[in-house]
């Protein structure tokens, strides 16, 4: 093949097609050229089918320079094209013709199957995904295509294209797999990195509390169904039966008016019930979860893909019901856990006299994360661990709390995982996970998982985000790919020549992160003041000017490599006043900004356009904030 540059990309891949490609090639695209296929669509193919066929199309033509026309089934078998090989996109009466050996009516949503027969090619796949993502699939890993970020491609050119033999059929093992970011929530990332899509449950589902057993409605009338808090705690201890009552008479003054806190502070002191959560041994709150589920079932299943999900998970925060059956499973399975995969249960065993194909989600989050000793959920029930409280800096399985309690629920329930990458407080300072991902992805695949939702992060300039994303989605269809030469590969087609140089970066940040062996890196942290000293910053800075410099005159590369660079220079501007007095408290060079100003003048032109900084805050908050404290010390 010969490679041509898509967006302007200048740089050279040296791609090899699958061991395949040793057996003649089969089925020519296109000769000089000139077409030598059509595309076949199923004539029962969704919208989403249509357009992948649209970009297969699409980009067949960008590499062959031929104009490829998109036909009927009808007409395929009417001896139109007498002298073309056929792609035949979908499940089709023809394409099961071809390949009565491919059990159709068993694949899975997600599978693919792309398949020569007889100088013809099948690309389809389970529904109501897999043809799609069997599109993508031939693109790039077959053809050499790479979707790296938005405006970002490589295209392969050969006018003479062809494919060898192929007899692929994939399903992948996370059957859930979804980024929460920035670049993989738009529907052509989910695409080309072969998310999930059309997903018919929340994968960042609220609490019962919120959704169905509202305080308006229940917590007057039957504070009996939510949690009695015992322990009186402080006023300053969240959680605690003092707090609540001090933040409830608070709202009852400064809320807007007319409020119900006054009639919930009196419920409260005559109870020590809470609304914040359900106790999950009421008989009157499963009832009414229940019965707010089975009609959500029936109102929307007909519509629903698989996987089906309804929730029956905690709400945000600490509270655990201190009732004495609470107490007591509690301190039987050594885990709050317990308690919620009774109520789970008992909601389970009843809708899966309606609705056996739905499953009843739960989460082990905080103070149920950690599985019961003894009860087990039940097969229409779903686990969803959410690593909340793990430390970022290494992967999960070098952690004895969060590699037991995965290995064990992924033993004794269908498991989902929420994994956290980003630094919530703080999506663009640096972050140095940056190795932790790909080792997770293959971790929950050994231990098996079943599905995956990894938080992300946001805005334009978030921590090397484009390279998160590309790779937390290539490990997400394929744990058992490198995720060491995923980075490399990506490094070399997003960066160029400063891939390298960006590579060294990242593993100086990981090793400053590493110097404390006892380092917490938390995914809600403002600063780096936990790891990073004025000299892991100067190192980022020297770093980046050779980045910079080896990019020079390419003027794509070097915006691409100033936007990664601004974690260290609007860190700089974070920590100011505490790098410099380091620097001099050691005797050493202070690389950062000699006019903190001239950032700020940097960065101005995106403050609008560079979305959040912080999970509740724009990027535009933080840059008036960073204006301020420097026009004031500048005297600007």
């Amino acid at each position: 093949m010969n490679w041509t540059y898509c967006g302007q990309l200048k740089y050279i891949v040296s791609f090899v097609l699958a061991a395949a490609c040793i057996v003649q090639a089969d089925i020519d695209i296109a000769r000089s050229g000139e077409a030598r296929v059509v595309i076949v669509l199923a004539p029962d193919a969704s919208g989403k089918q249509k357009s992948a066929t649209s970009d297969l199309k699409k980009y067949l033509e960008k590499i062959t320079g031929a104009t490829l026309d998109i036909i009927g089934v009808d007409d395929a078998t009417a001896g139109l094209f007498p002298e073309m090989s056929r792609i035949f996109v979908g499940d089709s009466s023809v394409a099961r013709q071809l390949a009565p050996q491919v059990e159709w009516d068993r694949l899975a949503p997600d599978e693919i199957v792309i398949k020569s027969v007889d100088g013809d090619l099948i690309v389809a796949g389970g529904k109501p995904r897999g043809t799609v993502y069997a599109i993508y699939t031939l693109l790039q890993d077959m053809i050499g295509c790479r979707w790296w970020a938005p405006g970002a491609m490589f295209i392969p050119s050969d006018p003479s294209l062809s494919l060898p033999e192929l007899n692929i059929r994939y399903a992948p093992p996370f059957e859930v797999r979804v980024i929460l970011g920035e670049i993989a929530m738009l529907p052509e990332a989910r695409s080309w990195h072969r998310l999930s899509f059309d997903l018919s449950f929340d994968t960042s589902p609220r609490g019962i509390p919120s959704r169905i057993l509202k305080a308006e409605e229940y917590y007057i009338k039957h504070p009996e169904w939510f949690a009695y808090l015992r322990d009186e705690g402080s006023e300053d201890e969240e959680y605690t039966y003092r707090y609540v009552l001090k933040t409830w008479k608070h709202n009852a003054l400064h809320e807007p008016k007319p409020n119900s806190y006054d009639a919930y502070v009196e419920v409260l002191e005559r109870t020590r019930r809470v609304y914040s959560q359900p106790c999950p041994h009421s008989e009157g709150a499963r009832k009414t979860i229940l019965k707010a589920l089975l009609a959500e079932i029936a109102a929307g299943q007909g519509t629903w893909n698989s996987p089906q999900v309804v929730w029956v998970n905690q709400g945000h925060g600490y509270y655990m019901c201190q009732c004495g059956r609470c107490e007591a499973v509690r301190d039987k399975e050594g885990s709050d856990s317990g308690n919620w995969v009774l109520m789970a249960n008992a909601i389970a065993q009843e809708v899966e006299k309606v609705y056996p194909d739905v499953f009843v989600g739960v989460s082990a989050y905080w103070h149920t994360e950690a599985p019961p000793a003894a009860v087990q959920p039940r097969k229409n029930v779903l686990v969803y661990q959410a690593l909340y409280t793990q430390n970022r800096l290494d992967p999960s399985r070098t952690y004895a709390f969060q590699s037991h309690a995965l290995k064990k629920w992924a033993s004794i329930a269908k498991l989902y995982v929420w994994d956290f990458d980003s630094n919530n407080r703080n999506y663009y300072q640096p972050h140095p996970n940056y190795f932790v991902r790909g080792d997770n992805m293959q971790f929950f695949n050994e231990i098996g998982v079943d599905g995956i939702m990894v938080q992300g992060g946001f805005g334009k300039a978030a921590d090397l985000l484009a390279l998160r994303t590309w790779v937390t989605a290539q490990m997400l269809w394929n744990p058992n790919k490198n995720p060491r030469k995923l980075m490399i590969e990506f490094l070399d087609g997003y960066y160029g020549a400063a891939a390298p140089i960006l590579m060294e970066y990242m593993e100086a940040m990981v090793d400053g992160a590493h110097r404390n062996k006892d380092q917490w890196l938390g995914s809600y942290e403002f600063t780096t003041a936990g790891w990073a000293t004025v000299r892991d910053m100067n190192v980022a800075t020297r770093l980046f000017d050779e980045a910079a410099a080896a990019v020079k005159g390419d003027k794509i590369l070097s915006q691409r490599v100033w936007l990664a660079r601004q974690s260290i220079d609007l860190s700089w501007l974070d920590r100011y006043d505490e790098f410099k007095q380091e620097a001099a408290d050691k005797g050493i060079l202070f690389l950062g900004p000699p006019d903190p100003s001239k950032i700020i003048d940097a960065v101005a032109p995106y403050r609008q356009t560079w979305g959040r900084w912080h999970i509740g805050k724009p990027f535009s908050a933080y840059f008036d904030e960073m204006k301020e404290k420097f026009s004031s010390t500048t005297g600007n």
